[in-house]
Order: C-alpha cells, then structure tokens, then sequence
C-alpha cells in the first residue's frame, strides 16, 4: 500500500469514527429514538472490537515474555509465573461451560488477583502521595494548599476517621467529594479524552 492508499484509508477511518461518535452523542441526548437500533449495533462492534484488540494485547504480552525467557533476561522467572497463571487461567475458563464463572476461576480471581490489584493500588496511592509531596514542596504559587486539601482528604477517606467524625462532617466530606472534587475529576477525565483523541488523530493522519 502505498503513502496516498494509506492516507486514503486513514482519513476513512477517521469518518467512520467521527459518523459514529455524532450518531452517538445524538442519541444520548433522547431526542431521537429511531437512532437506538443503529447506536445499539455500534456498541456492539465496540465490544467486539474491543475483544479483538484484548486478545491482541494478551498475544503480544504473551511474546514479549516468551521472549524475555529464551533470552534469559533478568528475572525471566517471573515471566515464566505469568505465562503460567495466564494459560492455566485460560485452559480452566474455555473447558469450563460457565467460562469466568468456574468456581476455580472465581477463586484464582478472589485470591490471587484481588489481592495482588489491592496492594498494587496501594503502593501506587503511597506512591503518588510521596511523589506529589516532593512536587509541591518546591515553592510554587498555591502549592501548599493543593497539598495540605490532598493529604486532608486522603486522610479523612480512612476507616478510622469515620469514628471520629460527627454526621455533619461527614456530610460535609461527601459534598466535597461528589460536588466540586468530582467536578474537577470529570474535567481532568475530559481533558485527558481530547488529548488521546487528538493523538490518536495524528497517528492515524501520519503527522509529527
């Protein structure tokens, strides 16, 4: 294929993503019913392109590490331990008619990867705490409030402050956190959607 079938291609991707995201952005508004039958079918393409492109991530994890192991690189063990809990996981789920529902399944799930996602999360909170501290100390404008409203929220969010708290302040505590905290999450959140849109166009167009 050449440089101007390729851009040809792109910018045809690029339609059909826009002609979906219009489609759907107009039938979340409700006023447009005879939308849902096409919208629910985008959807499902979605889904189903989302599986495709999760057994694709689940291929080329399973090649980086394979060969991470024929070369022998540092702490290939634990590539190994992944690529077995990976296909044992696999094999339990595809010979089982409940698939995720195996009781085997369910107590790898329960017992194994809860719990390794419960610490990962927390040492990453702890991580992004101290990493944040060591930002904002550097004197910068406001920078000692943005820090002491983070370690005070974080610090009332924790099971034993709730005994300390009275119901007003702990109704206080949840306004702040649905109110202007989640008003400045969803911003972040919208931000962040654009930038990958944006990106994603680019990759797609080819340009720097």
């Amino acid at each position: 294929m050449n440089q101007e079938d390729r851009s040809n291609a792109n910018y045809s991707i690029i339609f059909i993503f826009l002609l979906c995201f219009v489609l759907i952005g107009v039938d979340r508004t409700g006023q447009f019913q005879q939308l849902r039958p096409l919208t629910t079918t985008i959807y499902k393409w979605v889904l189903l392109l989302s599986a495709f492109a999760l057994l694709l991530g689940i291929l080329n994890i399973a090649q980086v590490h394979l060969q991470s192991i024929k070369n022998g690189q540092i702490e290939w063990g634990y590539s190994l331990i992944l690529l077995i809990t990976m296909g044992a996981v696999l094999i339990i789920g595809l010979l089982d008619i409940s698939g995720t529902s195996t009781p085997l399944v369910d107590w790898i799930f329960n017992n194994i990867i809860a719990p390794l996602q419960s610490a990962l999360f927390a040492i990453t909170a702890f991580f992004l705490a101290a990493a944040a501290y060591r930002f904002l100390r550097i004197g910068r404008t406001g920078s000692m409030w943005i820090l002491i409203g983070a370690l005070l929220m974080l610090v009332l969010q924790m099971p034993i402050s709730h005994t300390l708290l009275t119901t007003t302040s702990e109704s206080f505590i949840h306004w702040l956190l649905n109110v202007p905290i989640m008003a400045a999450l969803r911003g972040v959140i919208i931000g962040g959607s654009m930038s990958l849109l944006l990106i994603a166009t680019r990759f797609i167009l080819d340009r720097p």
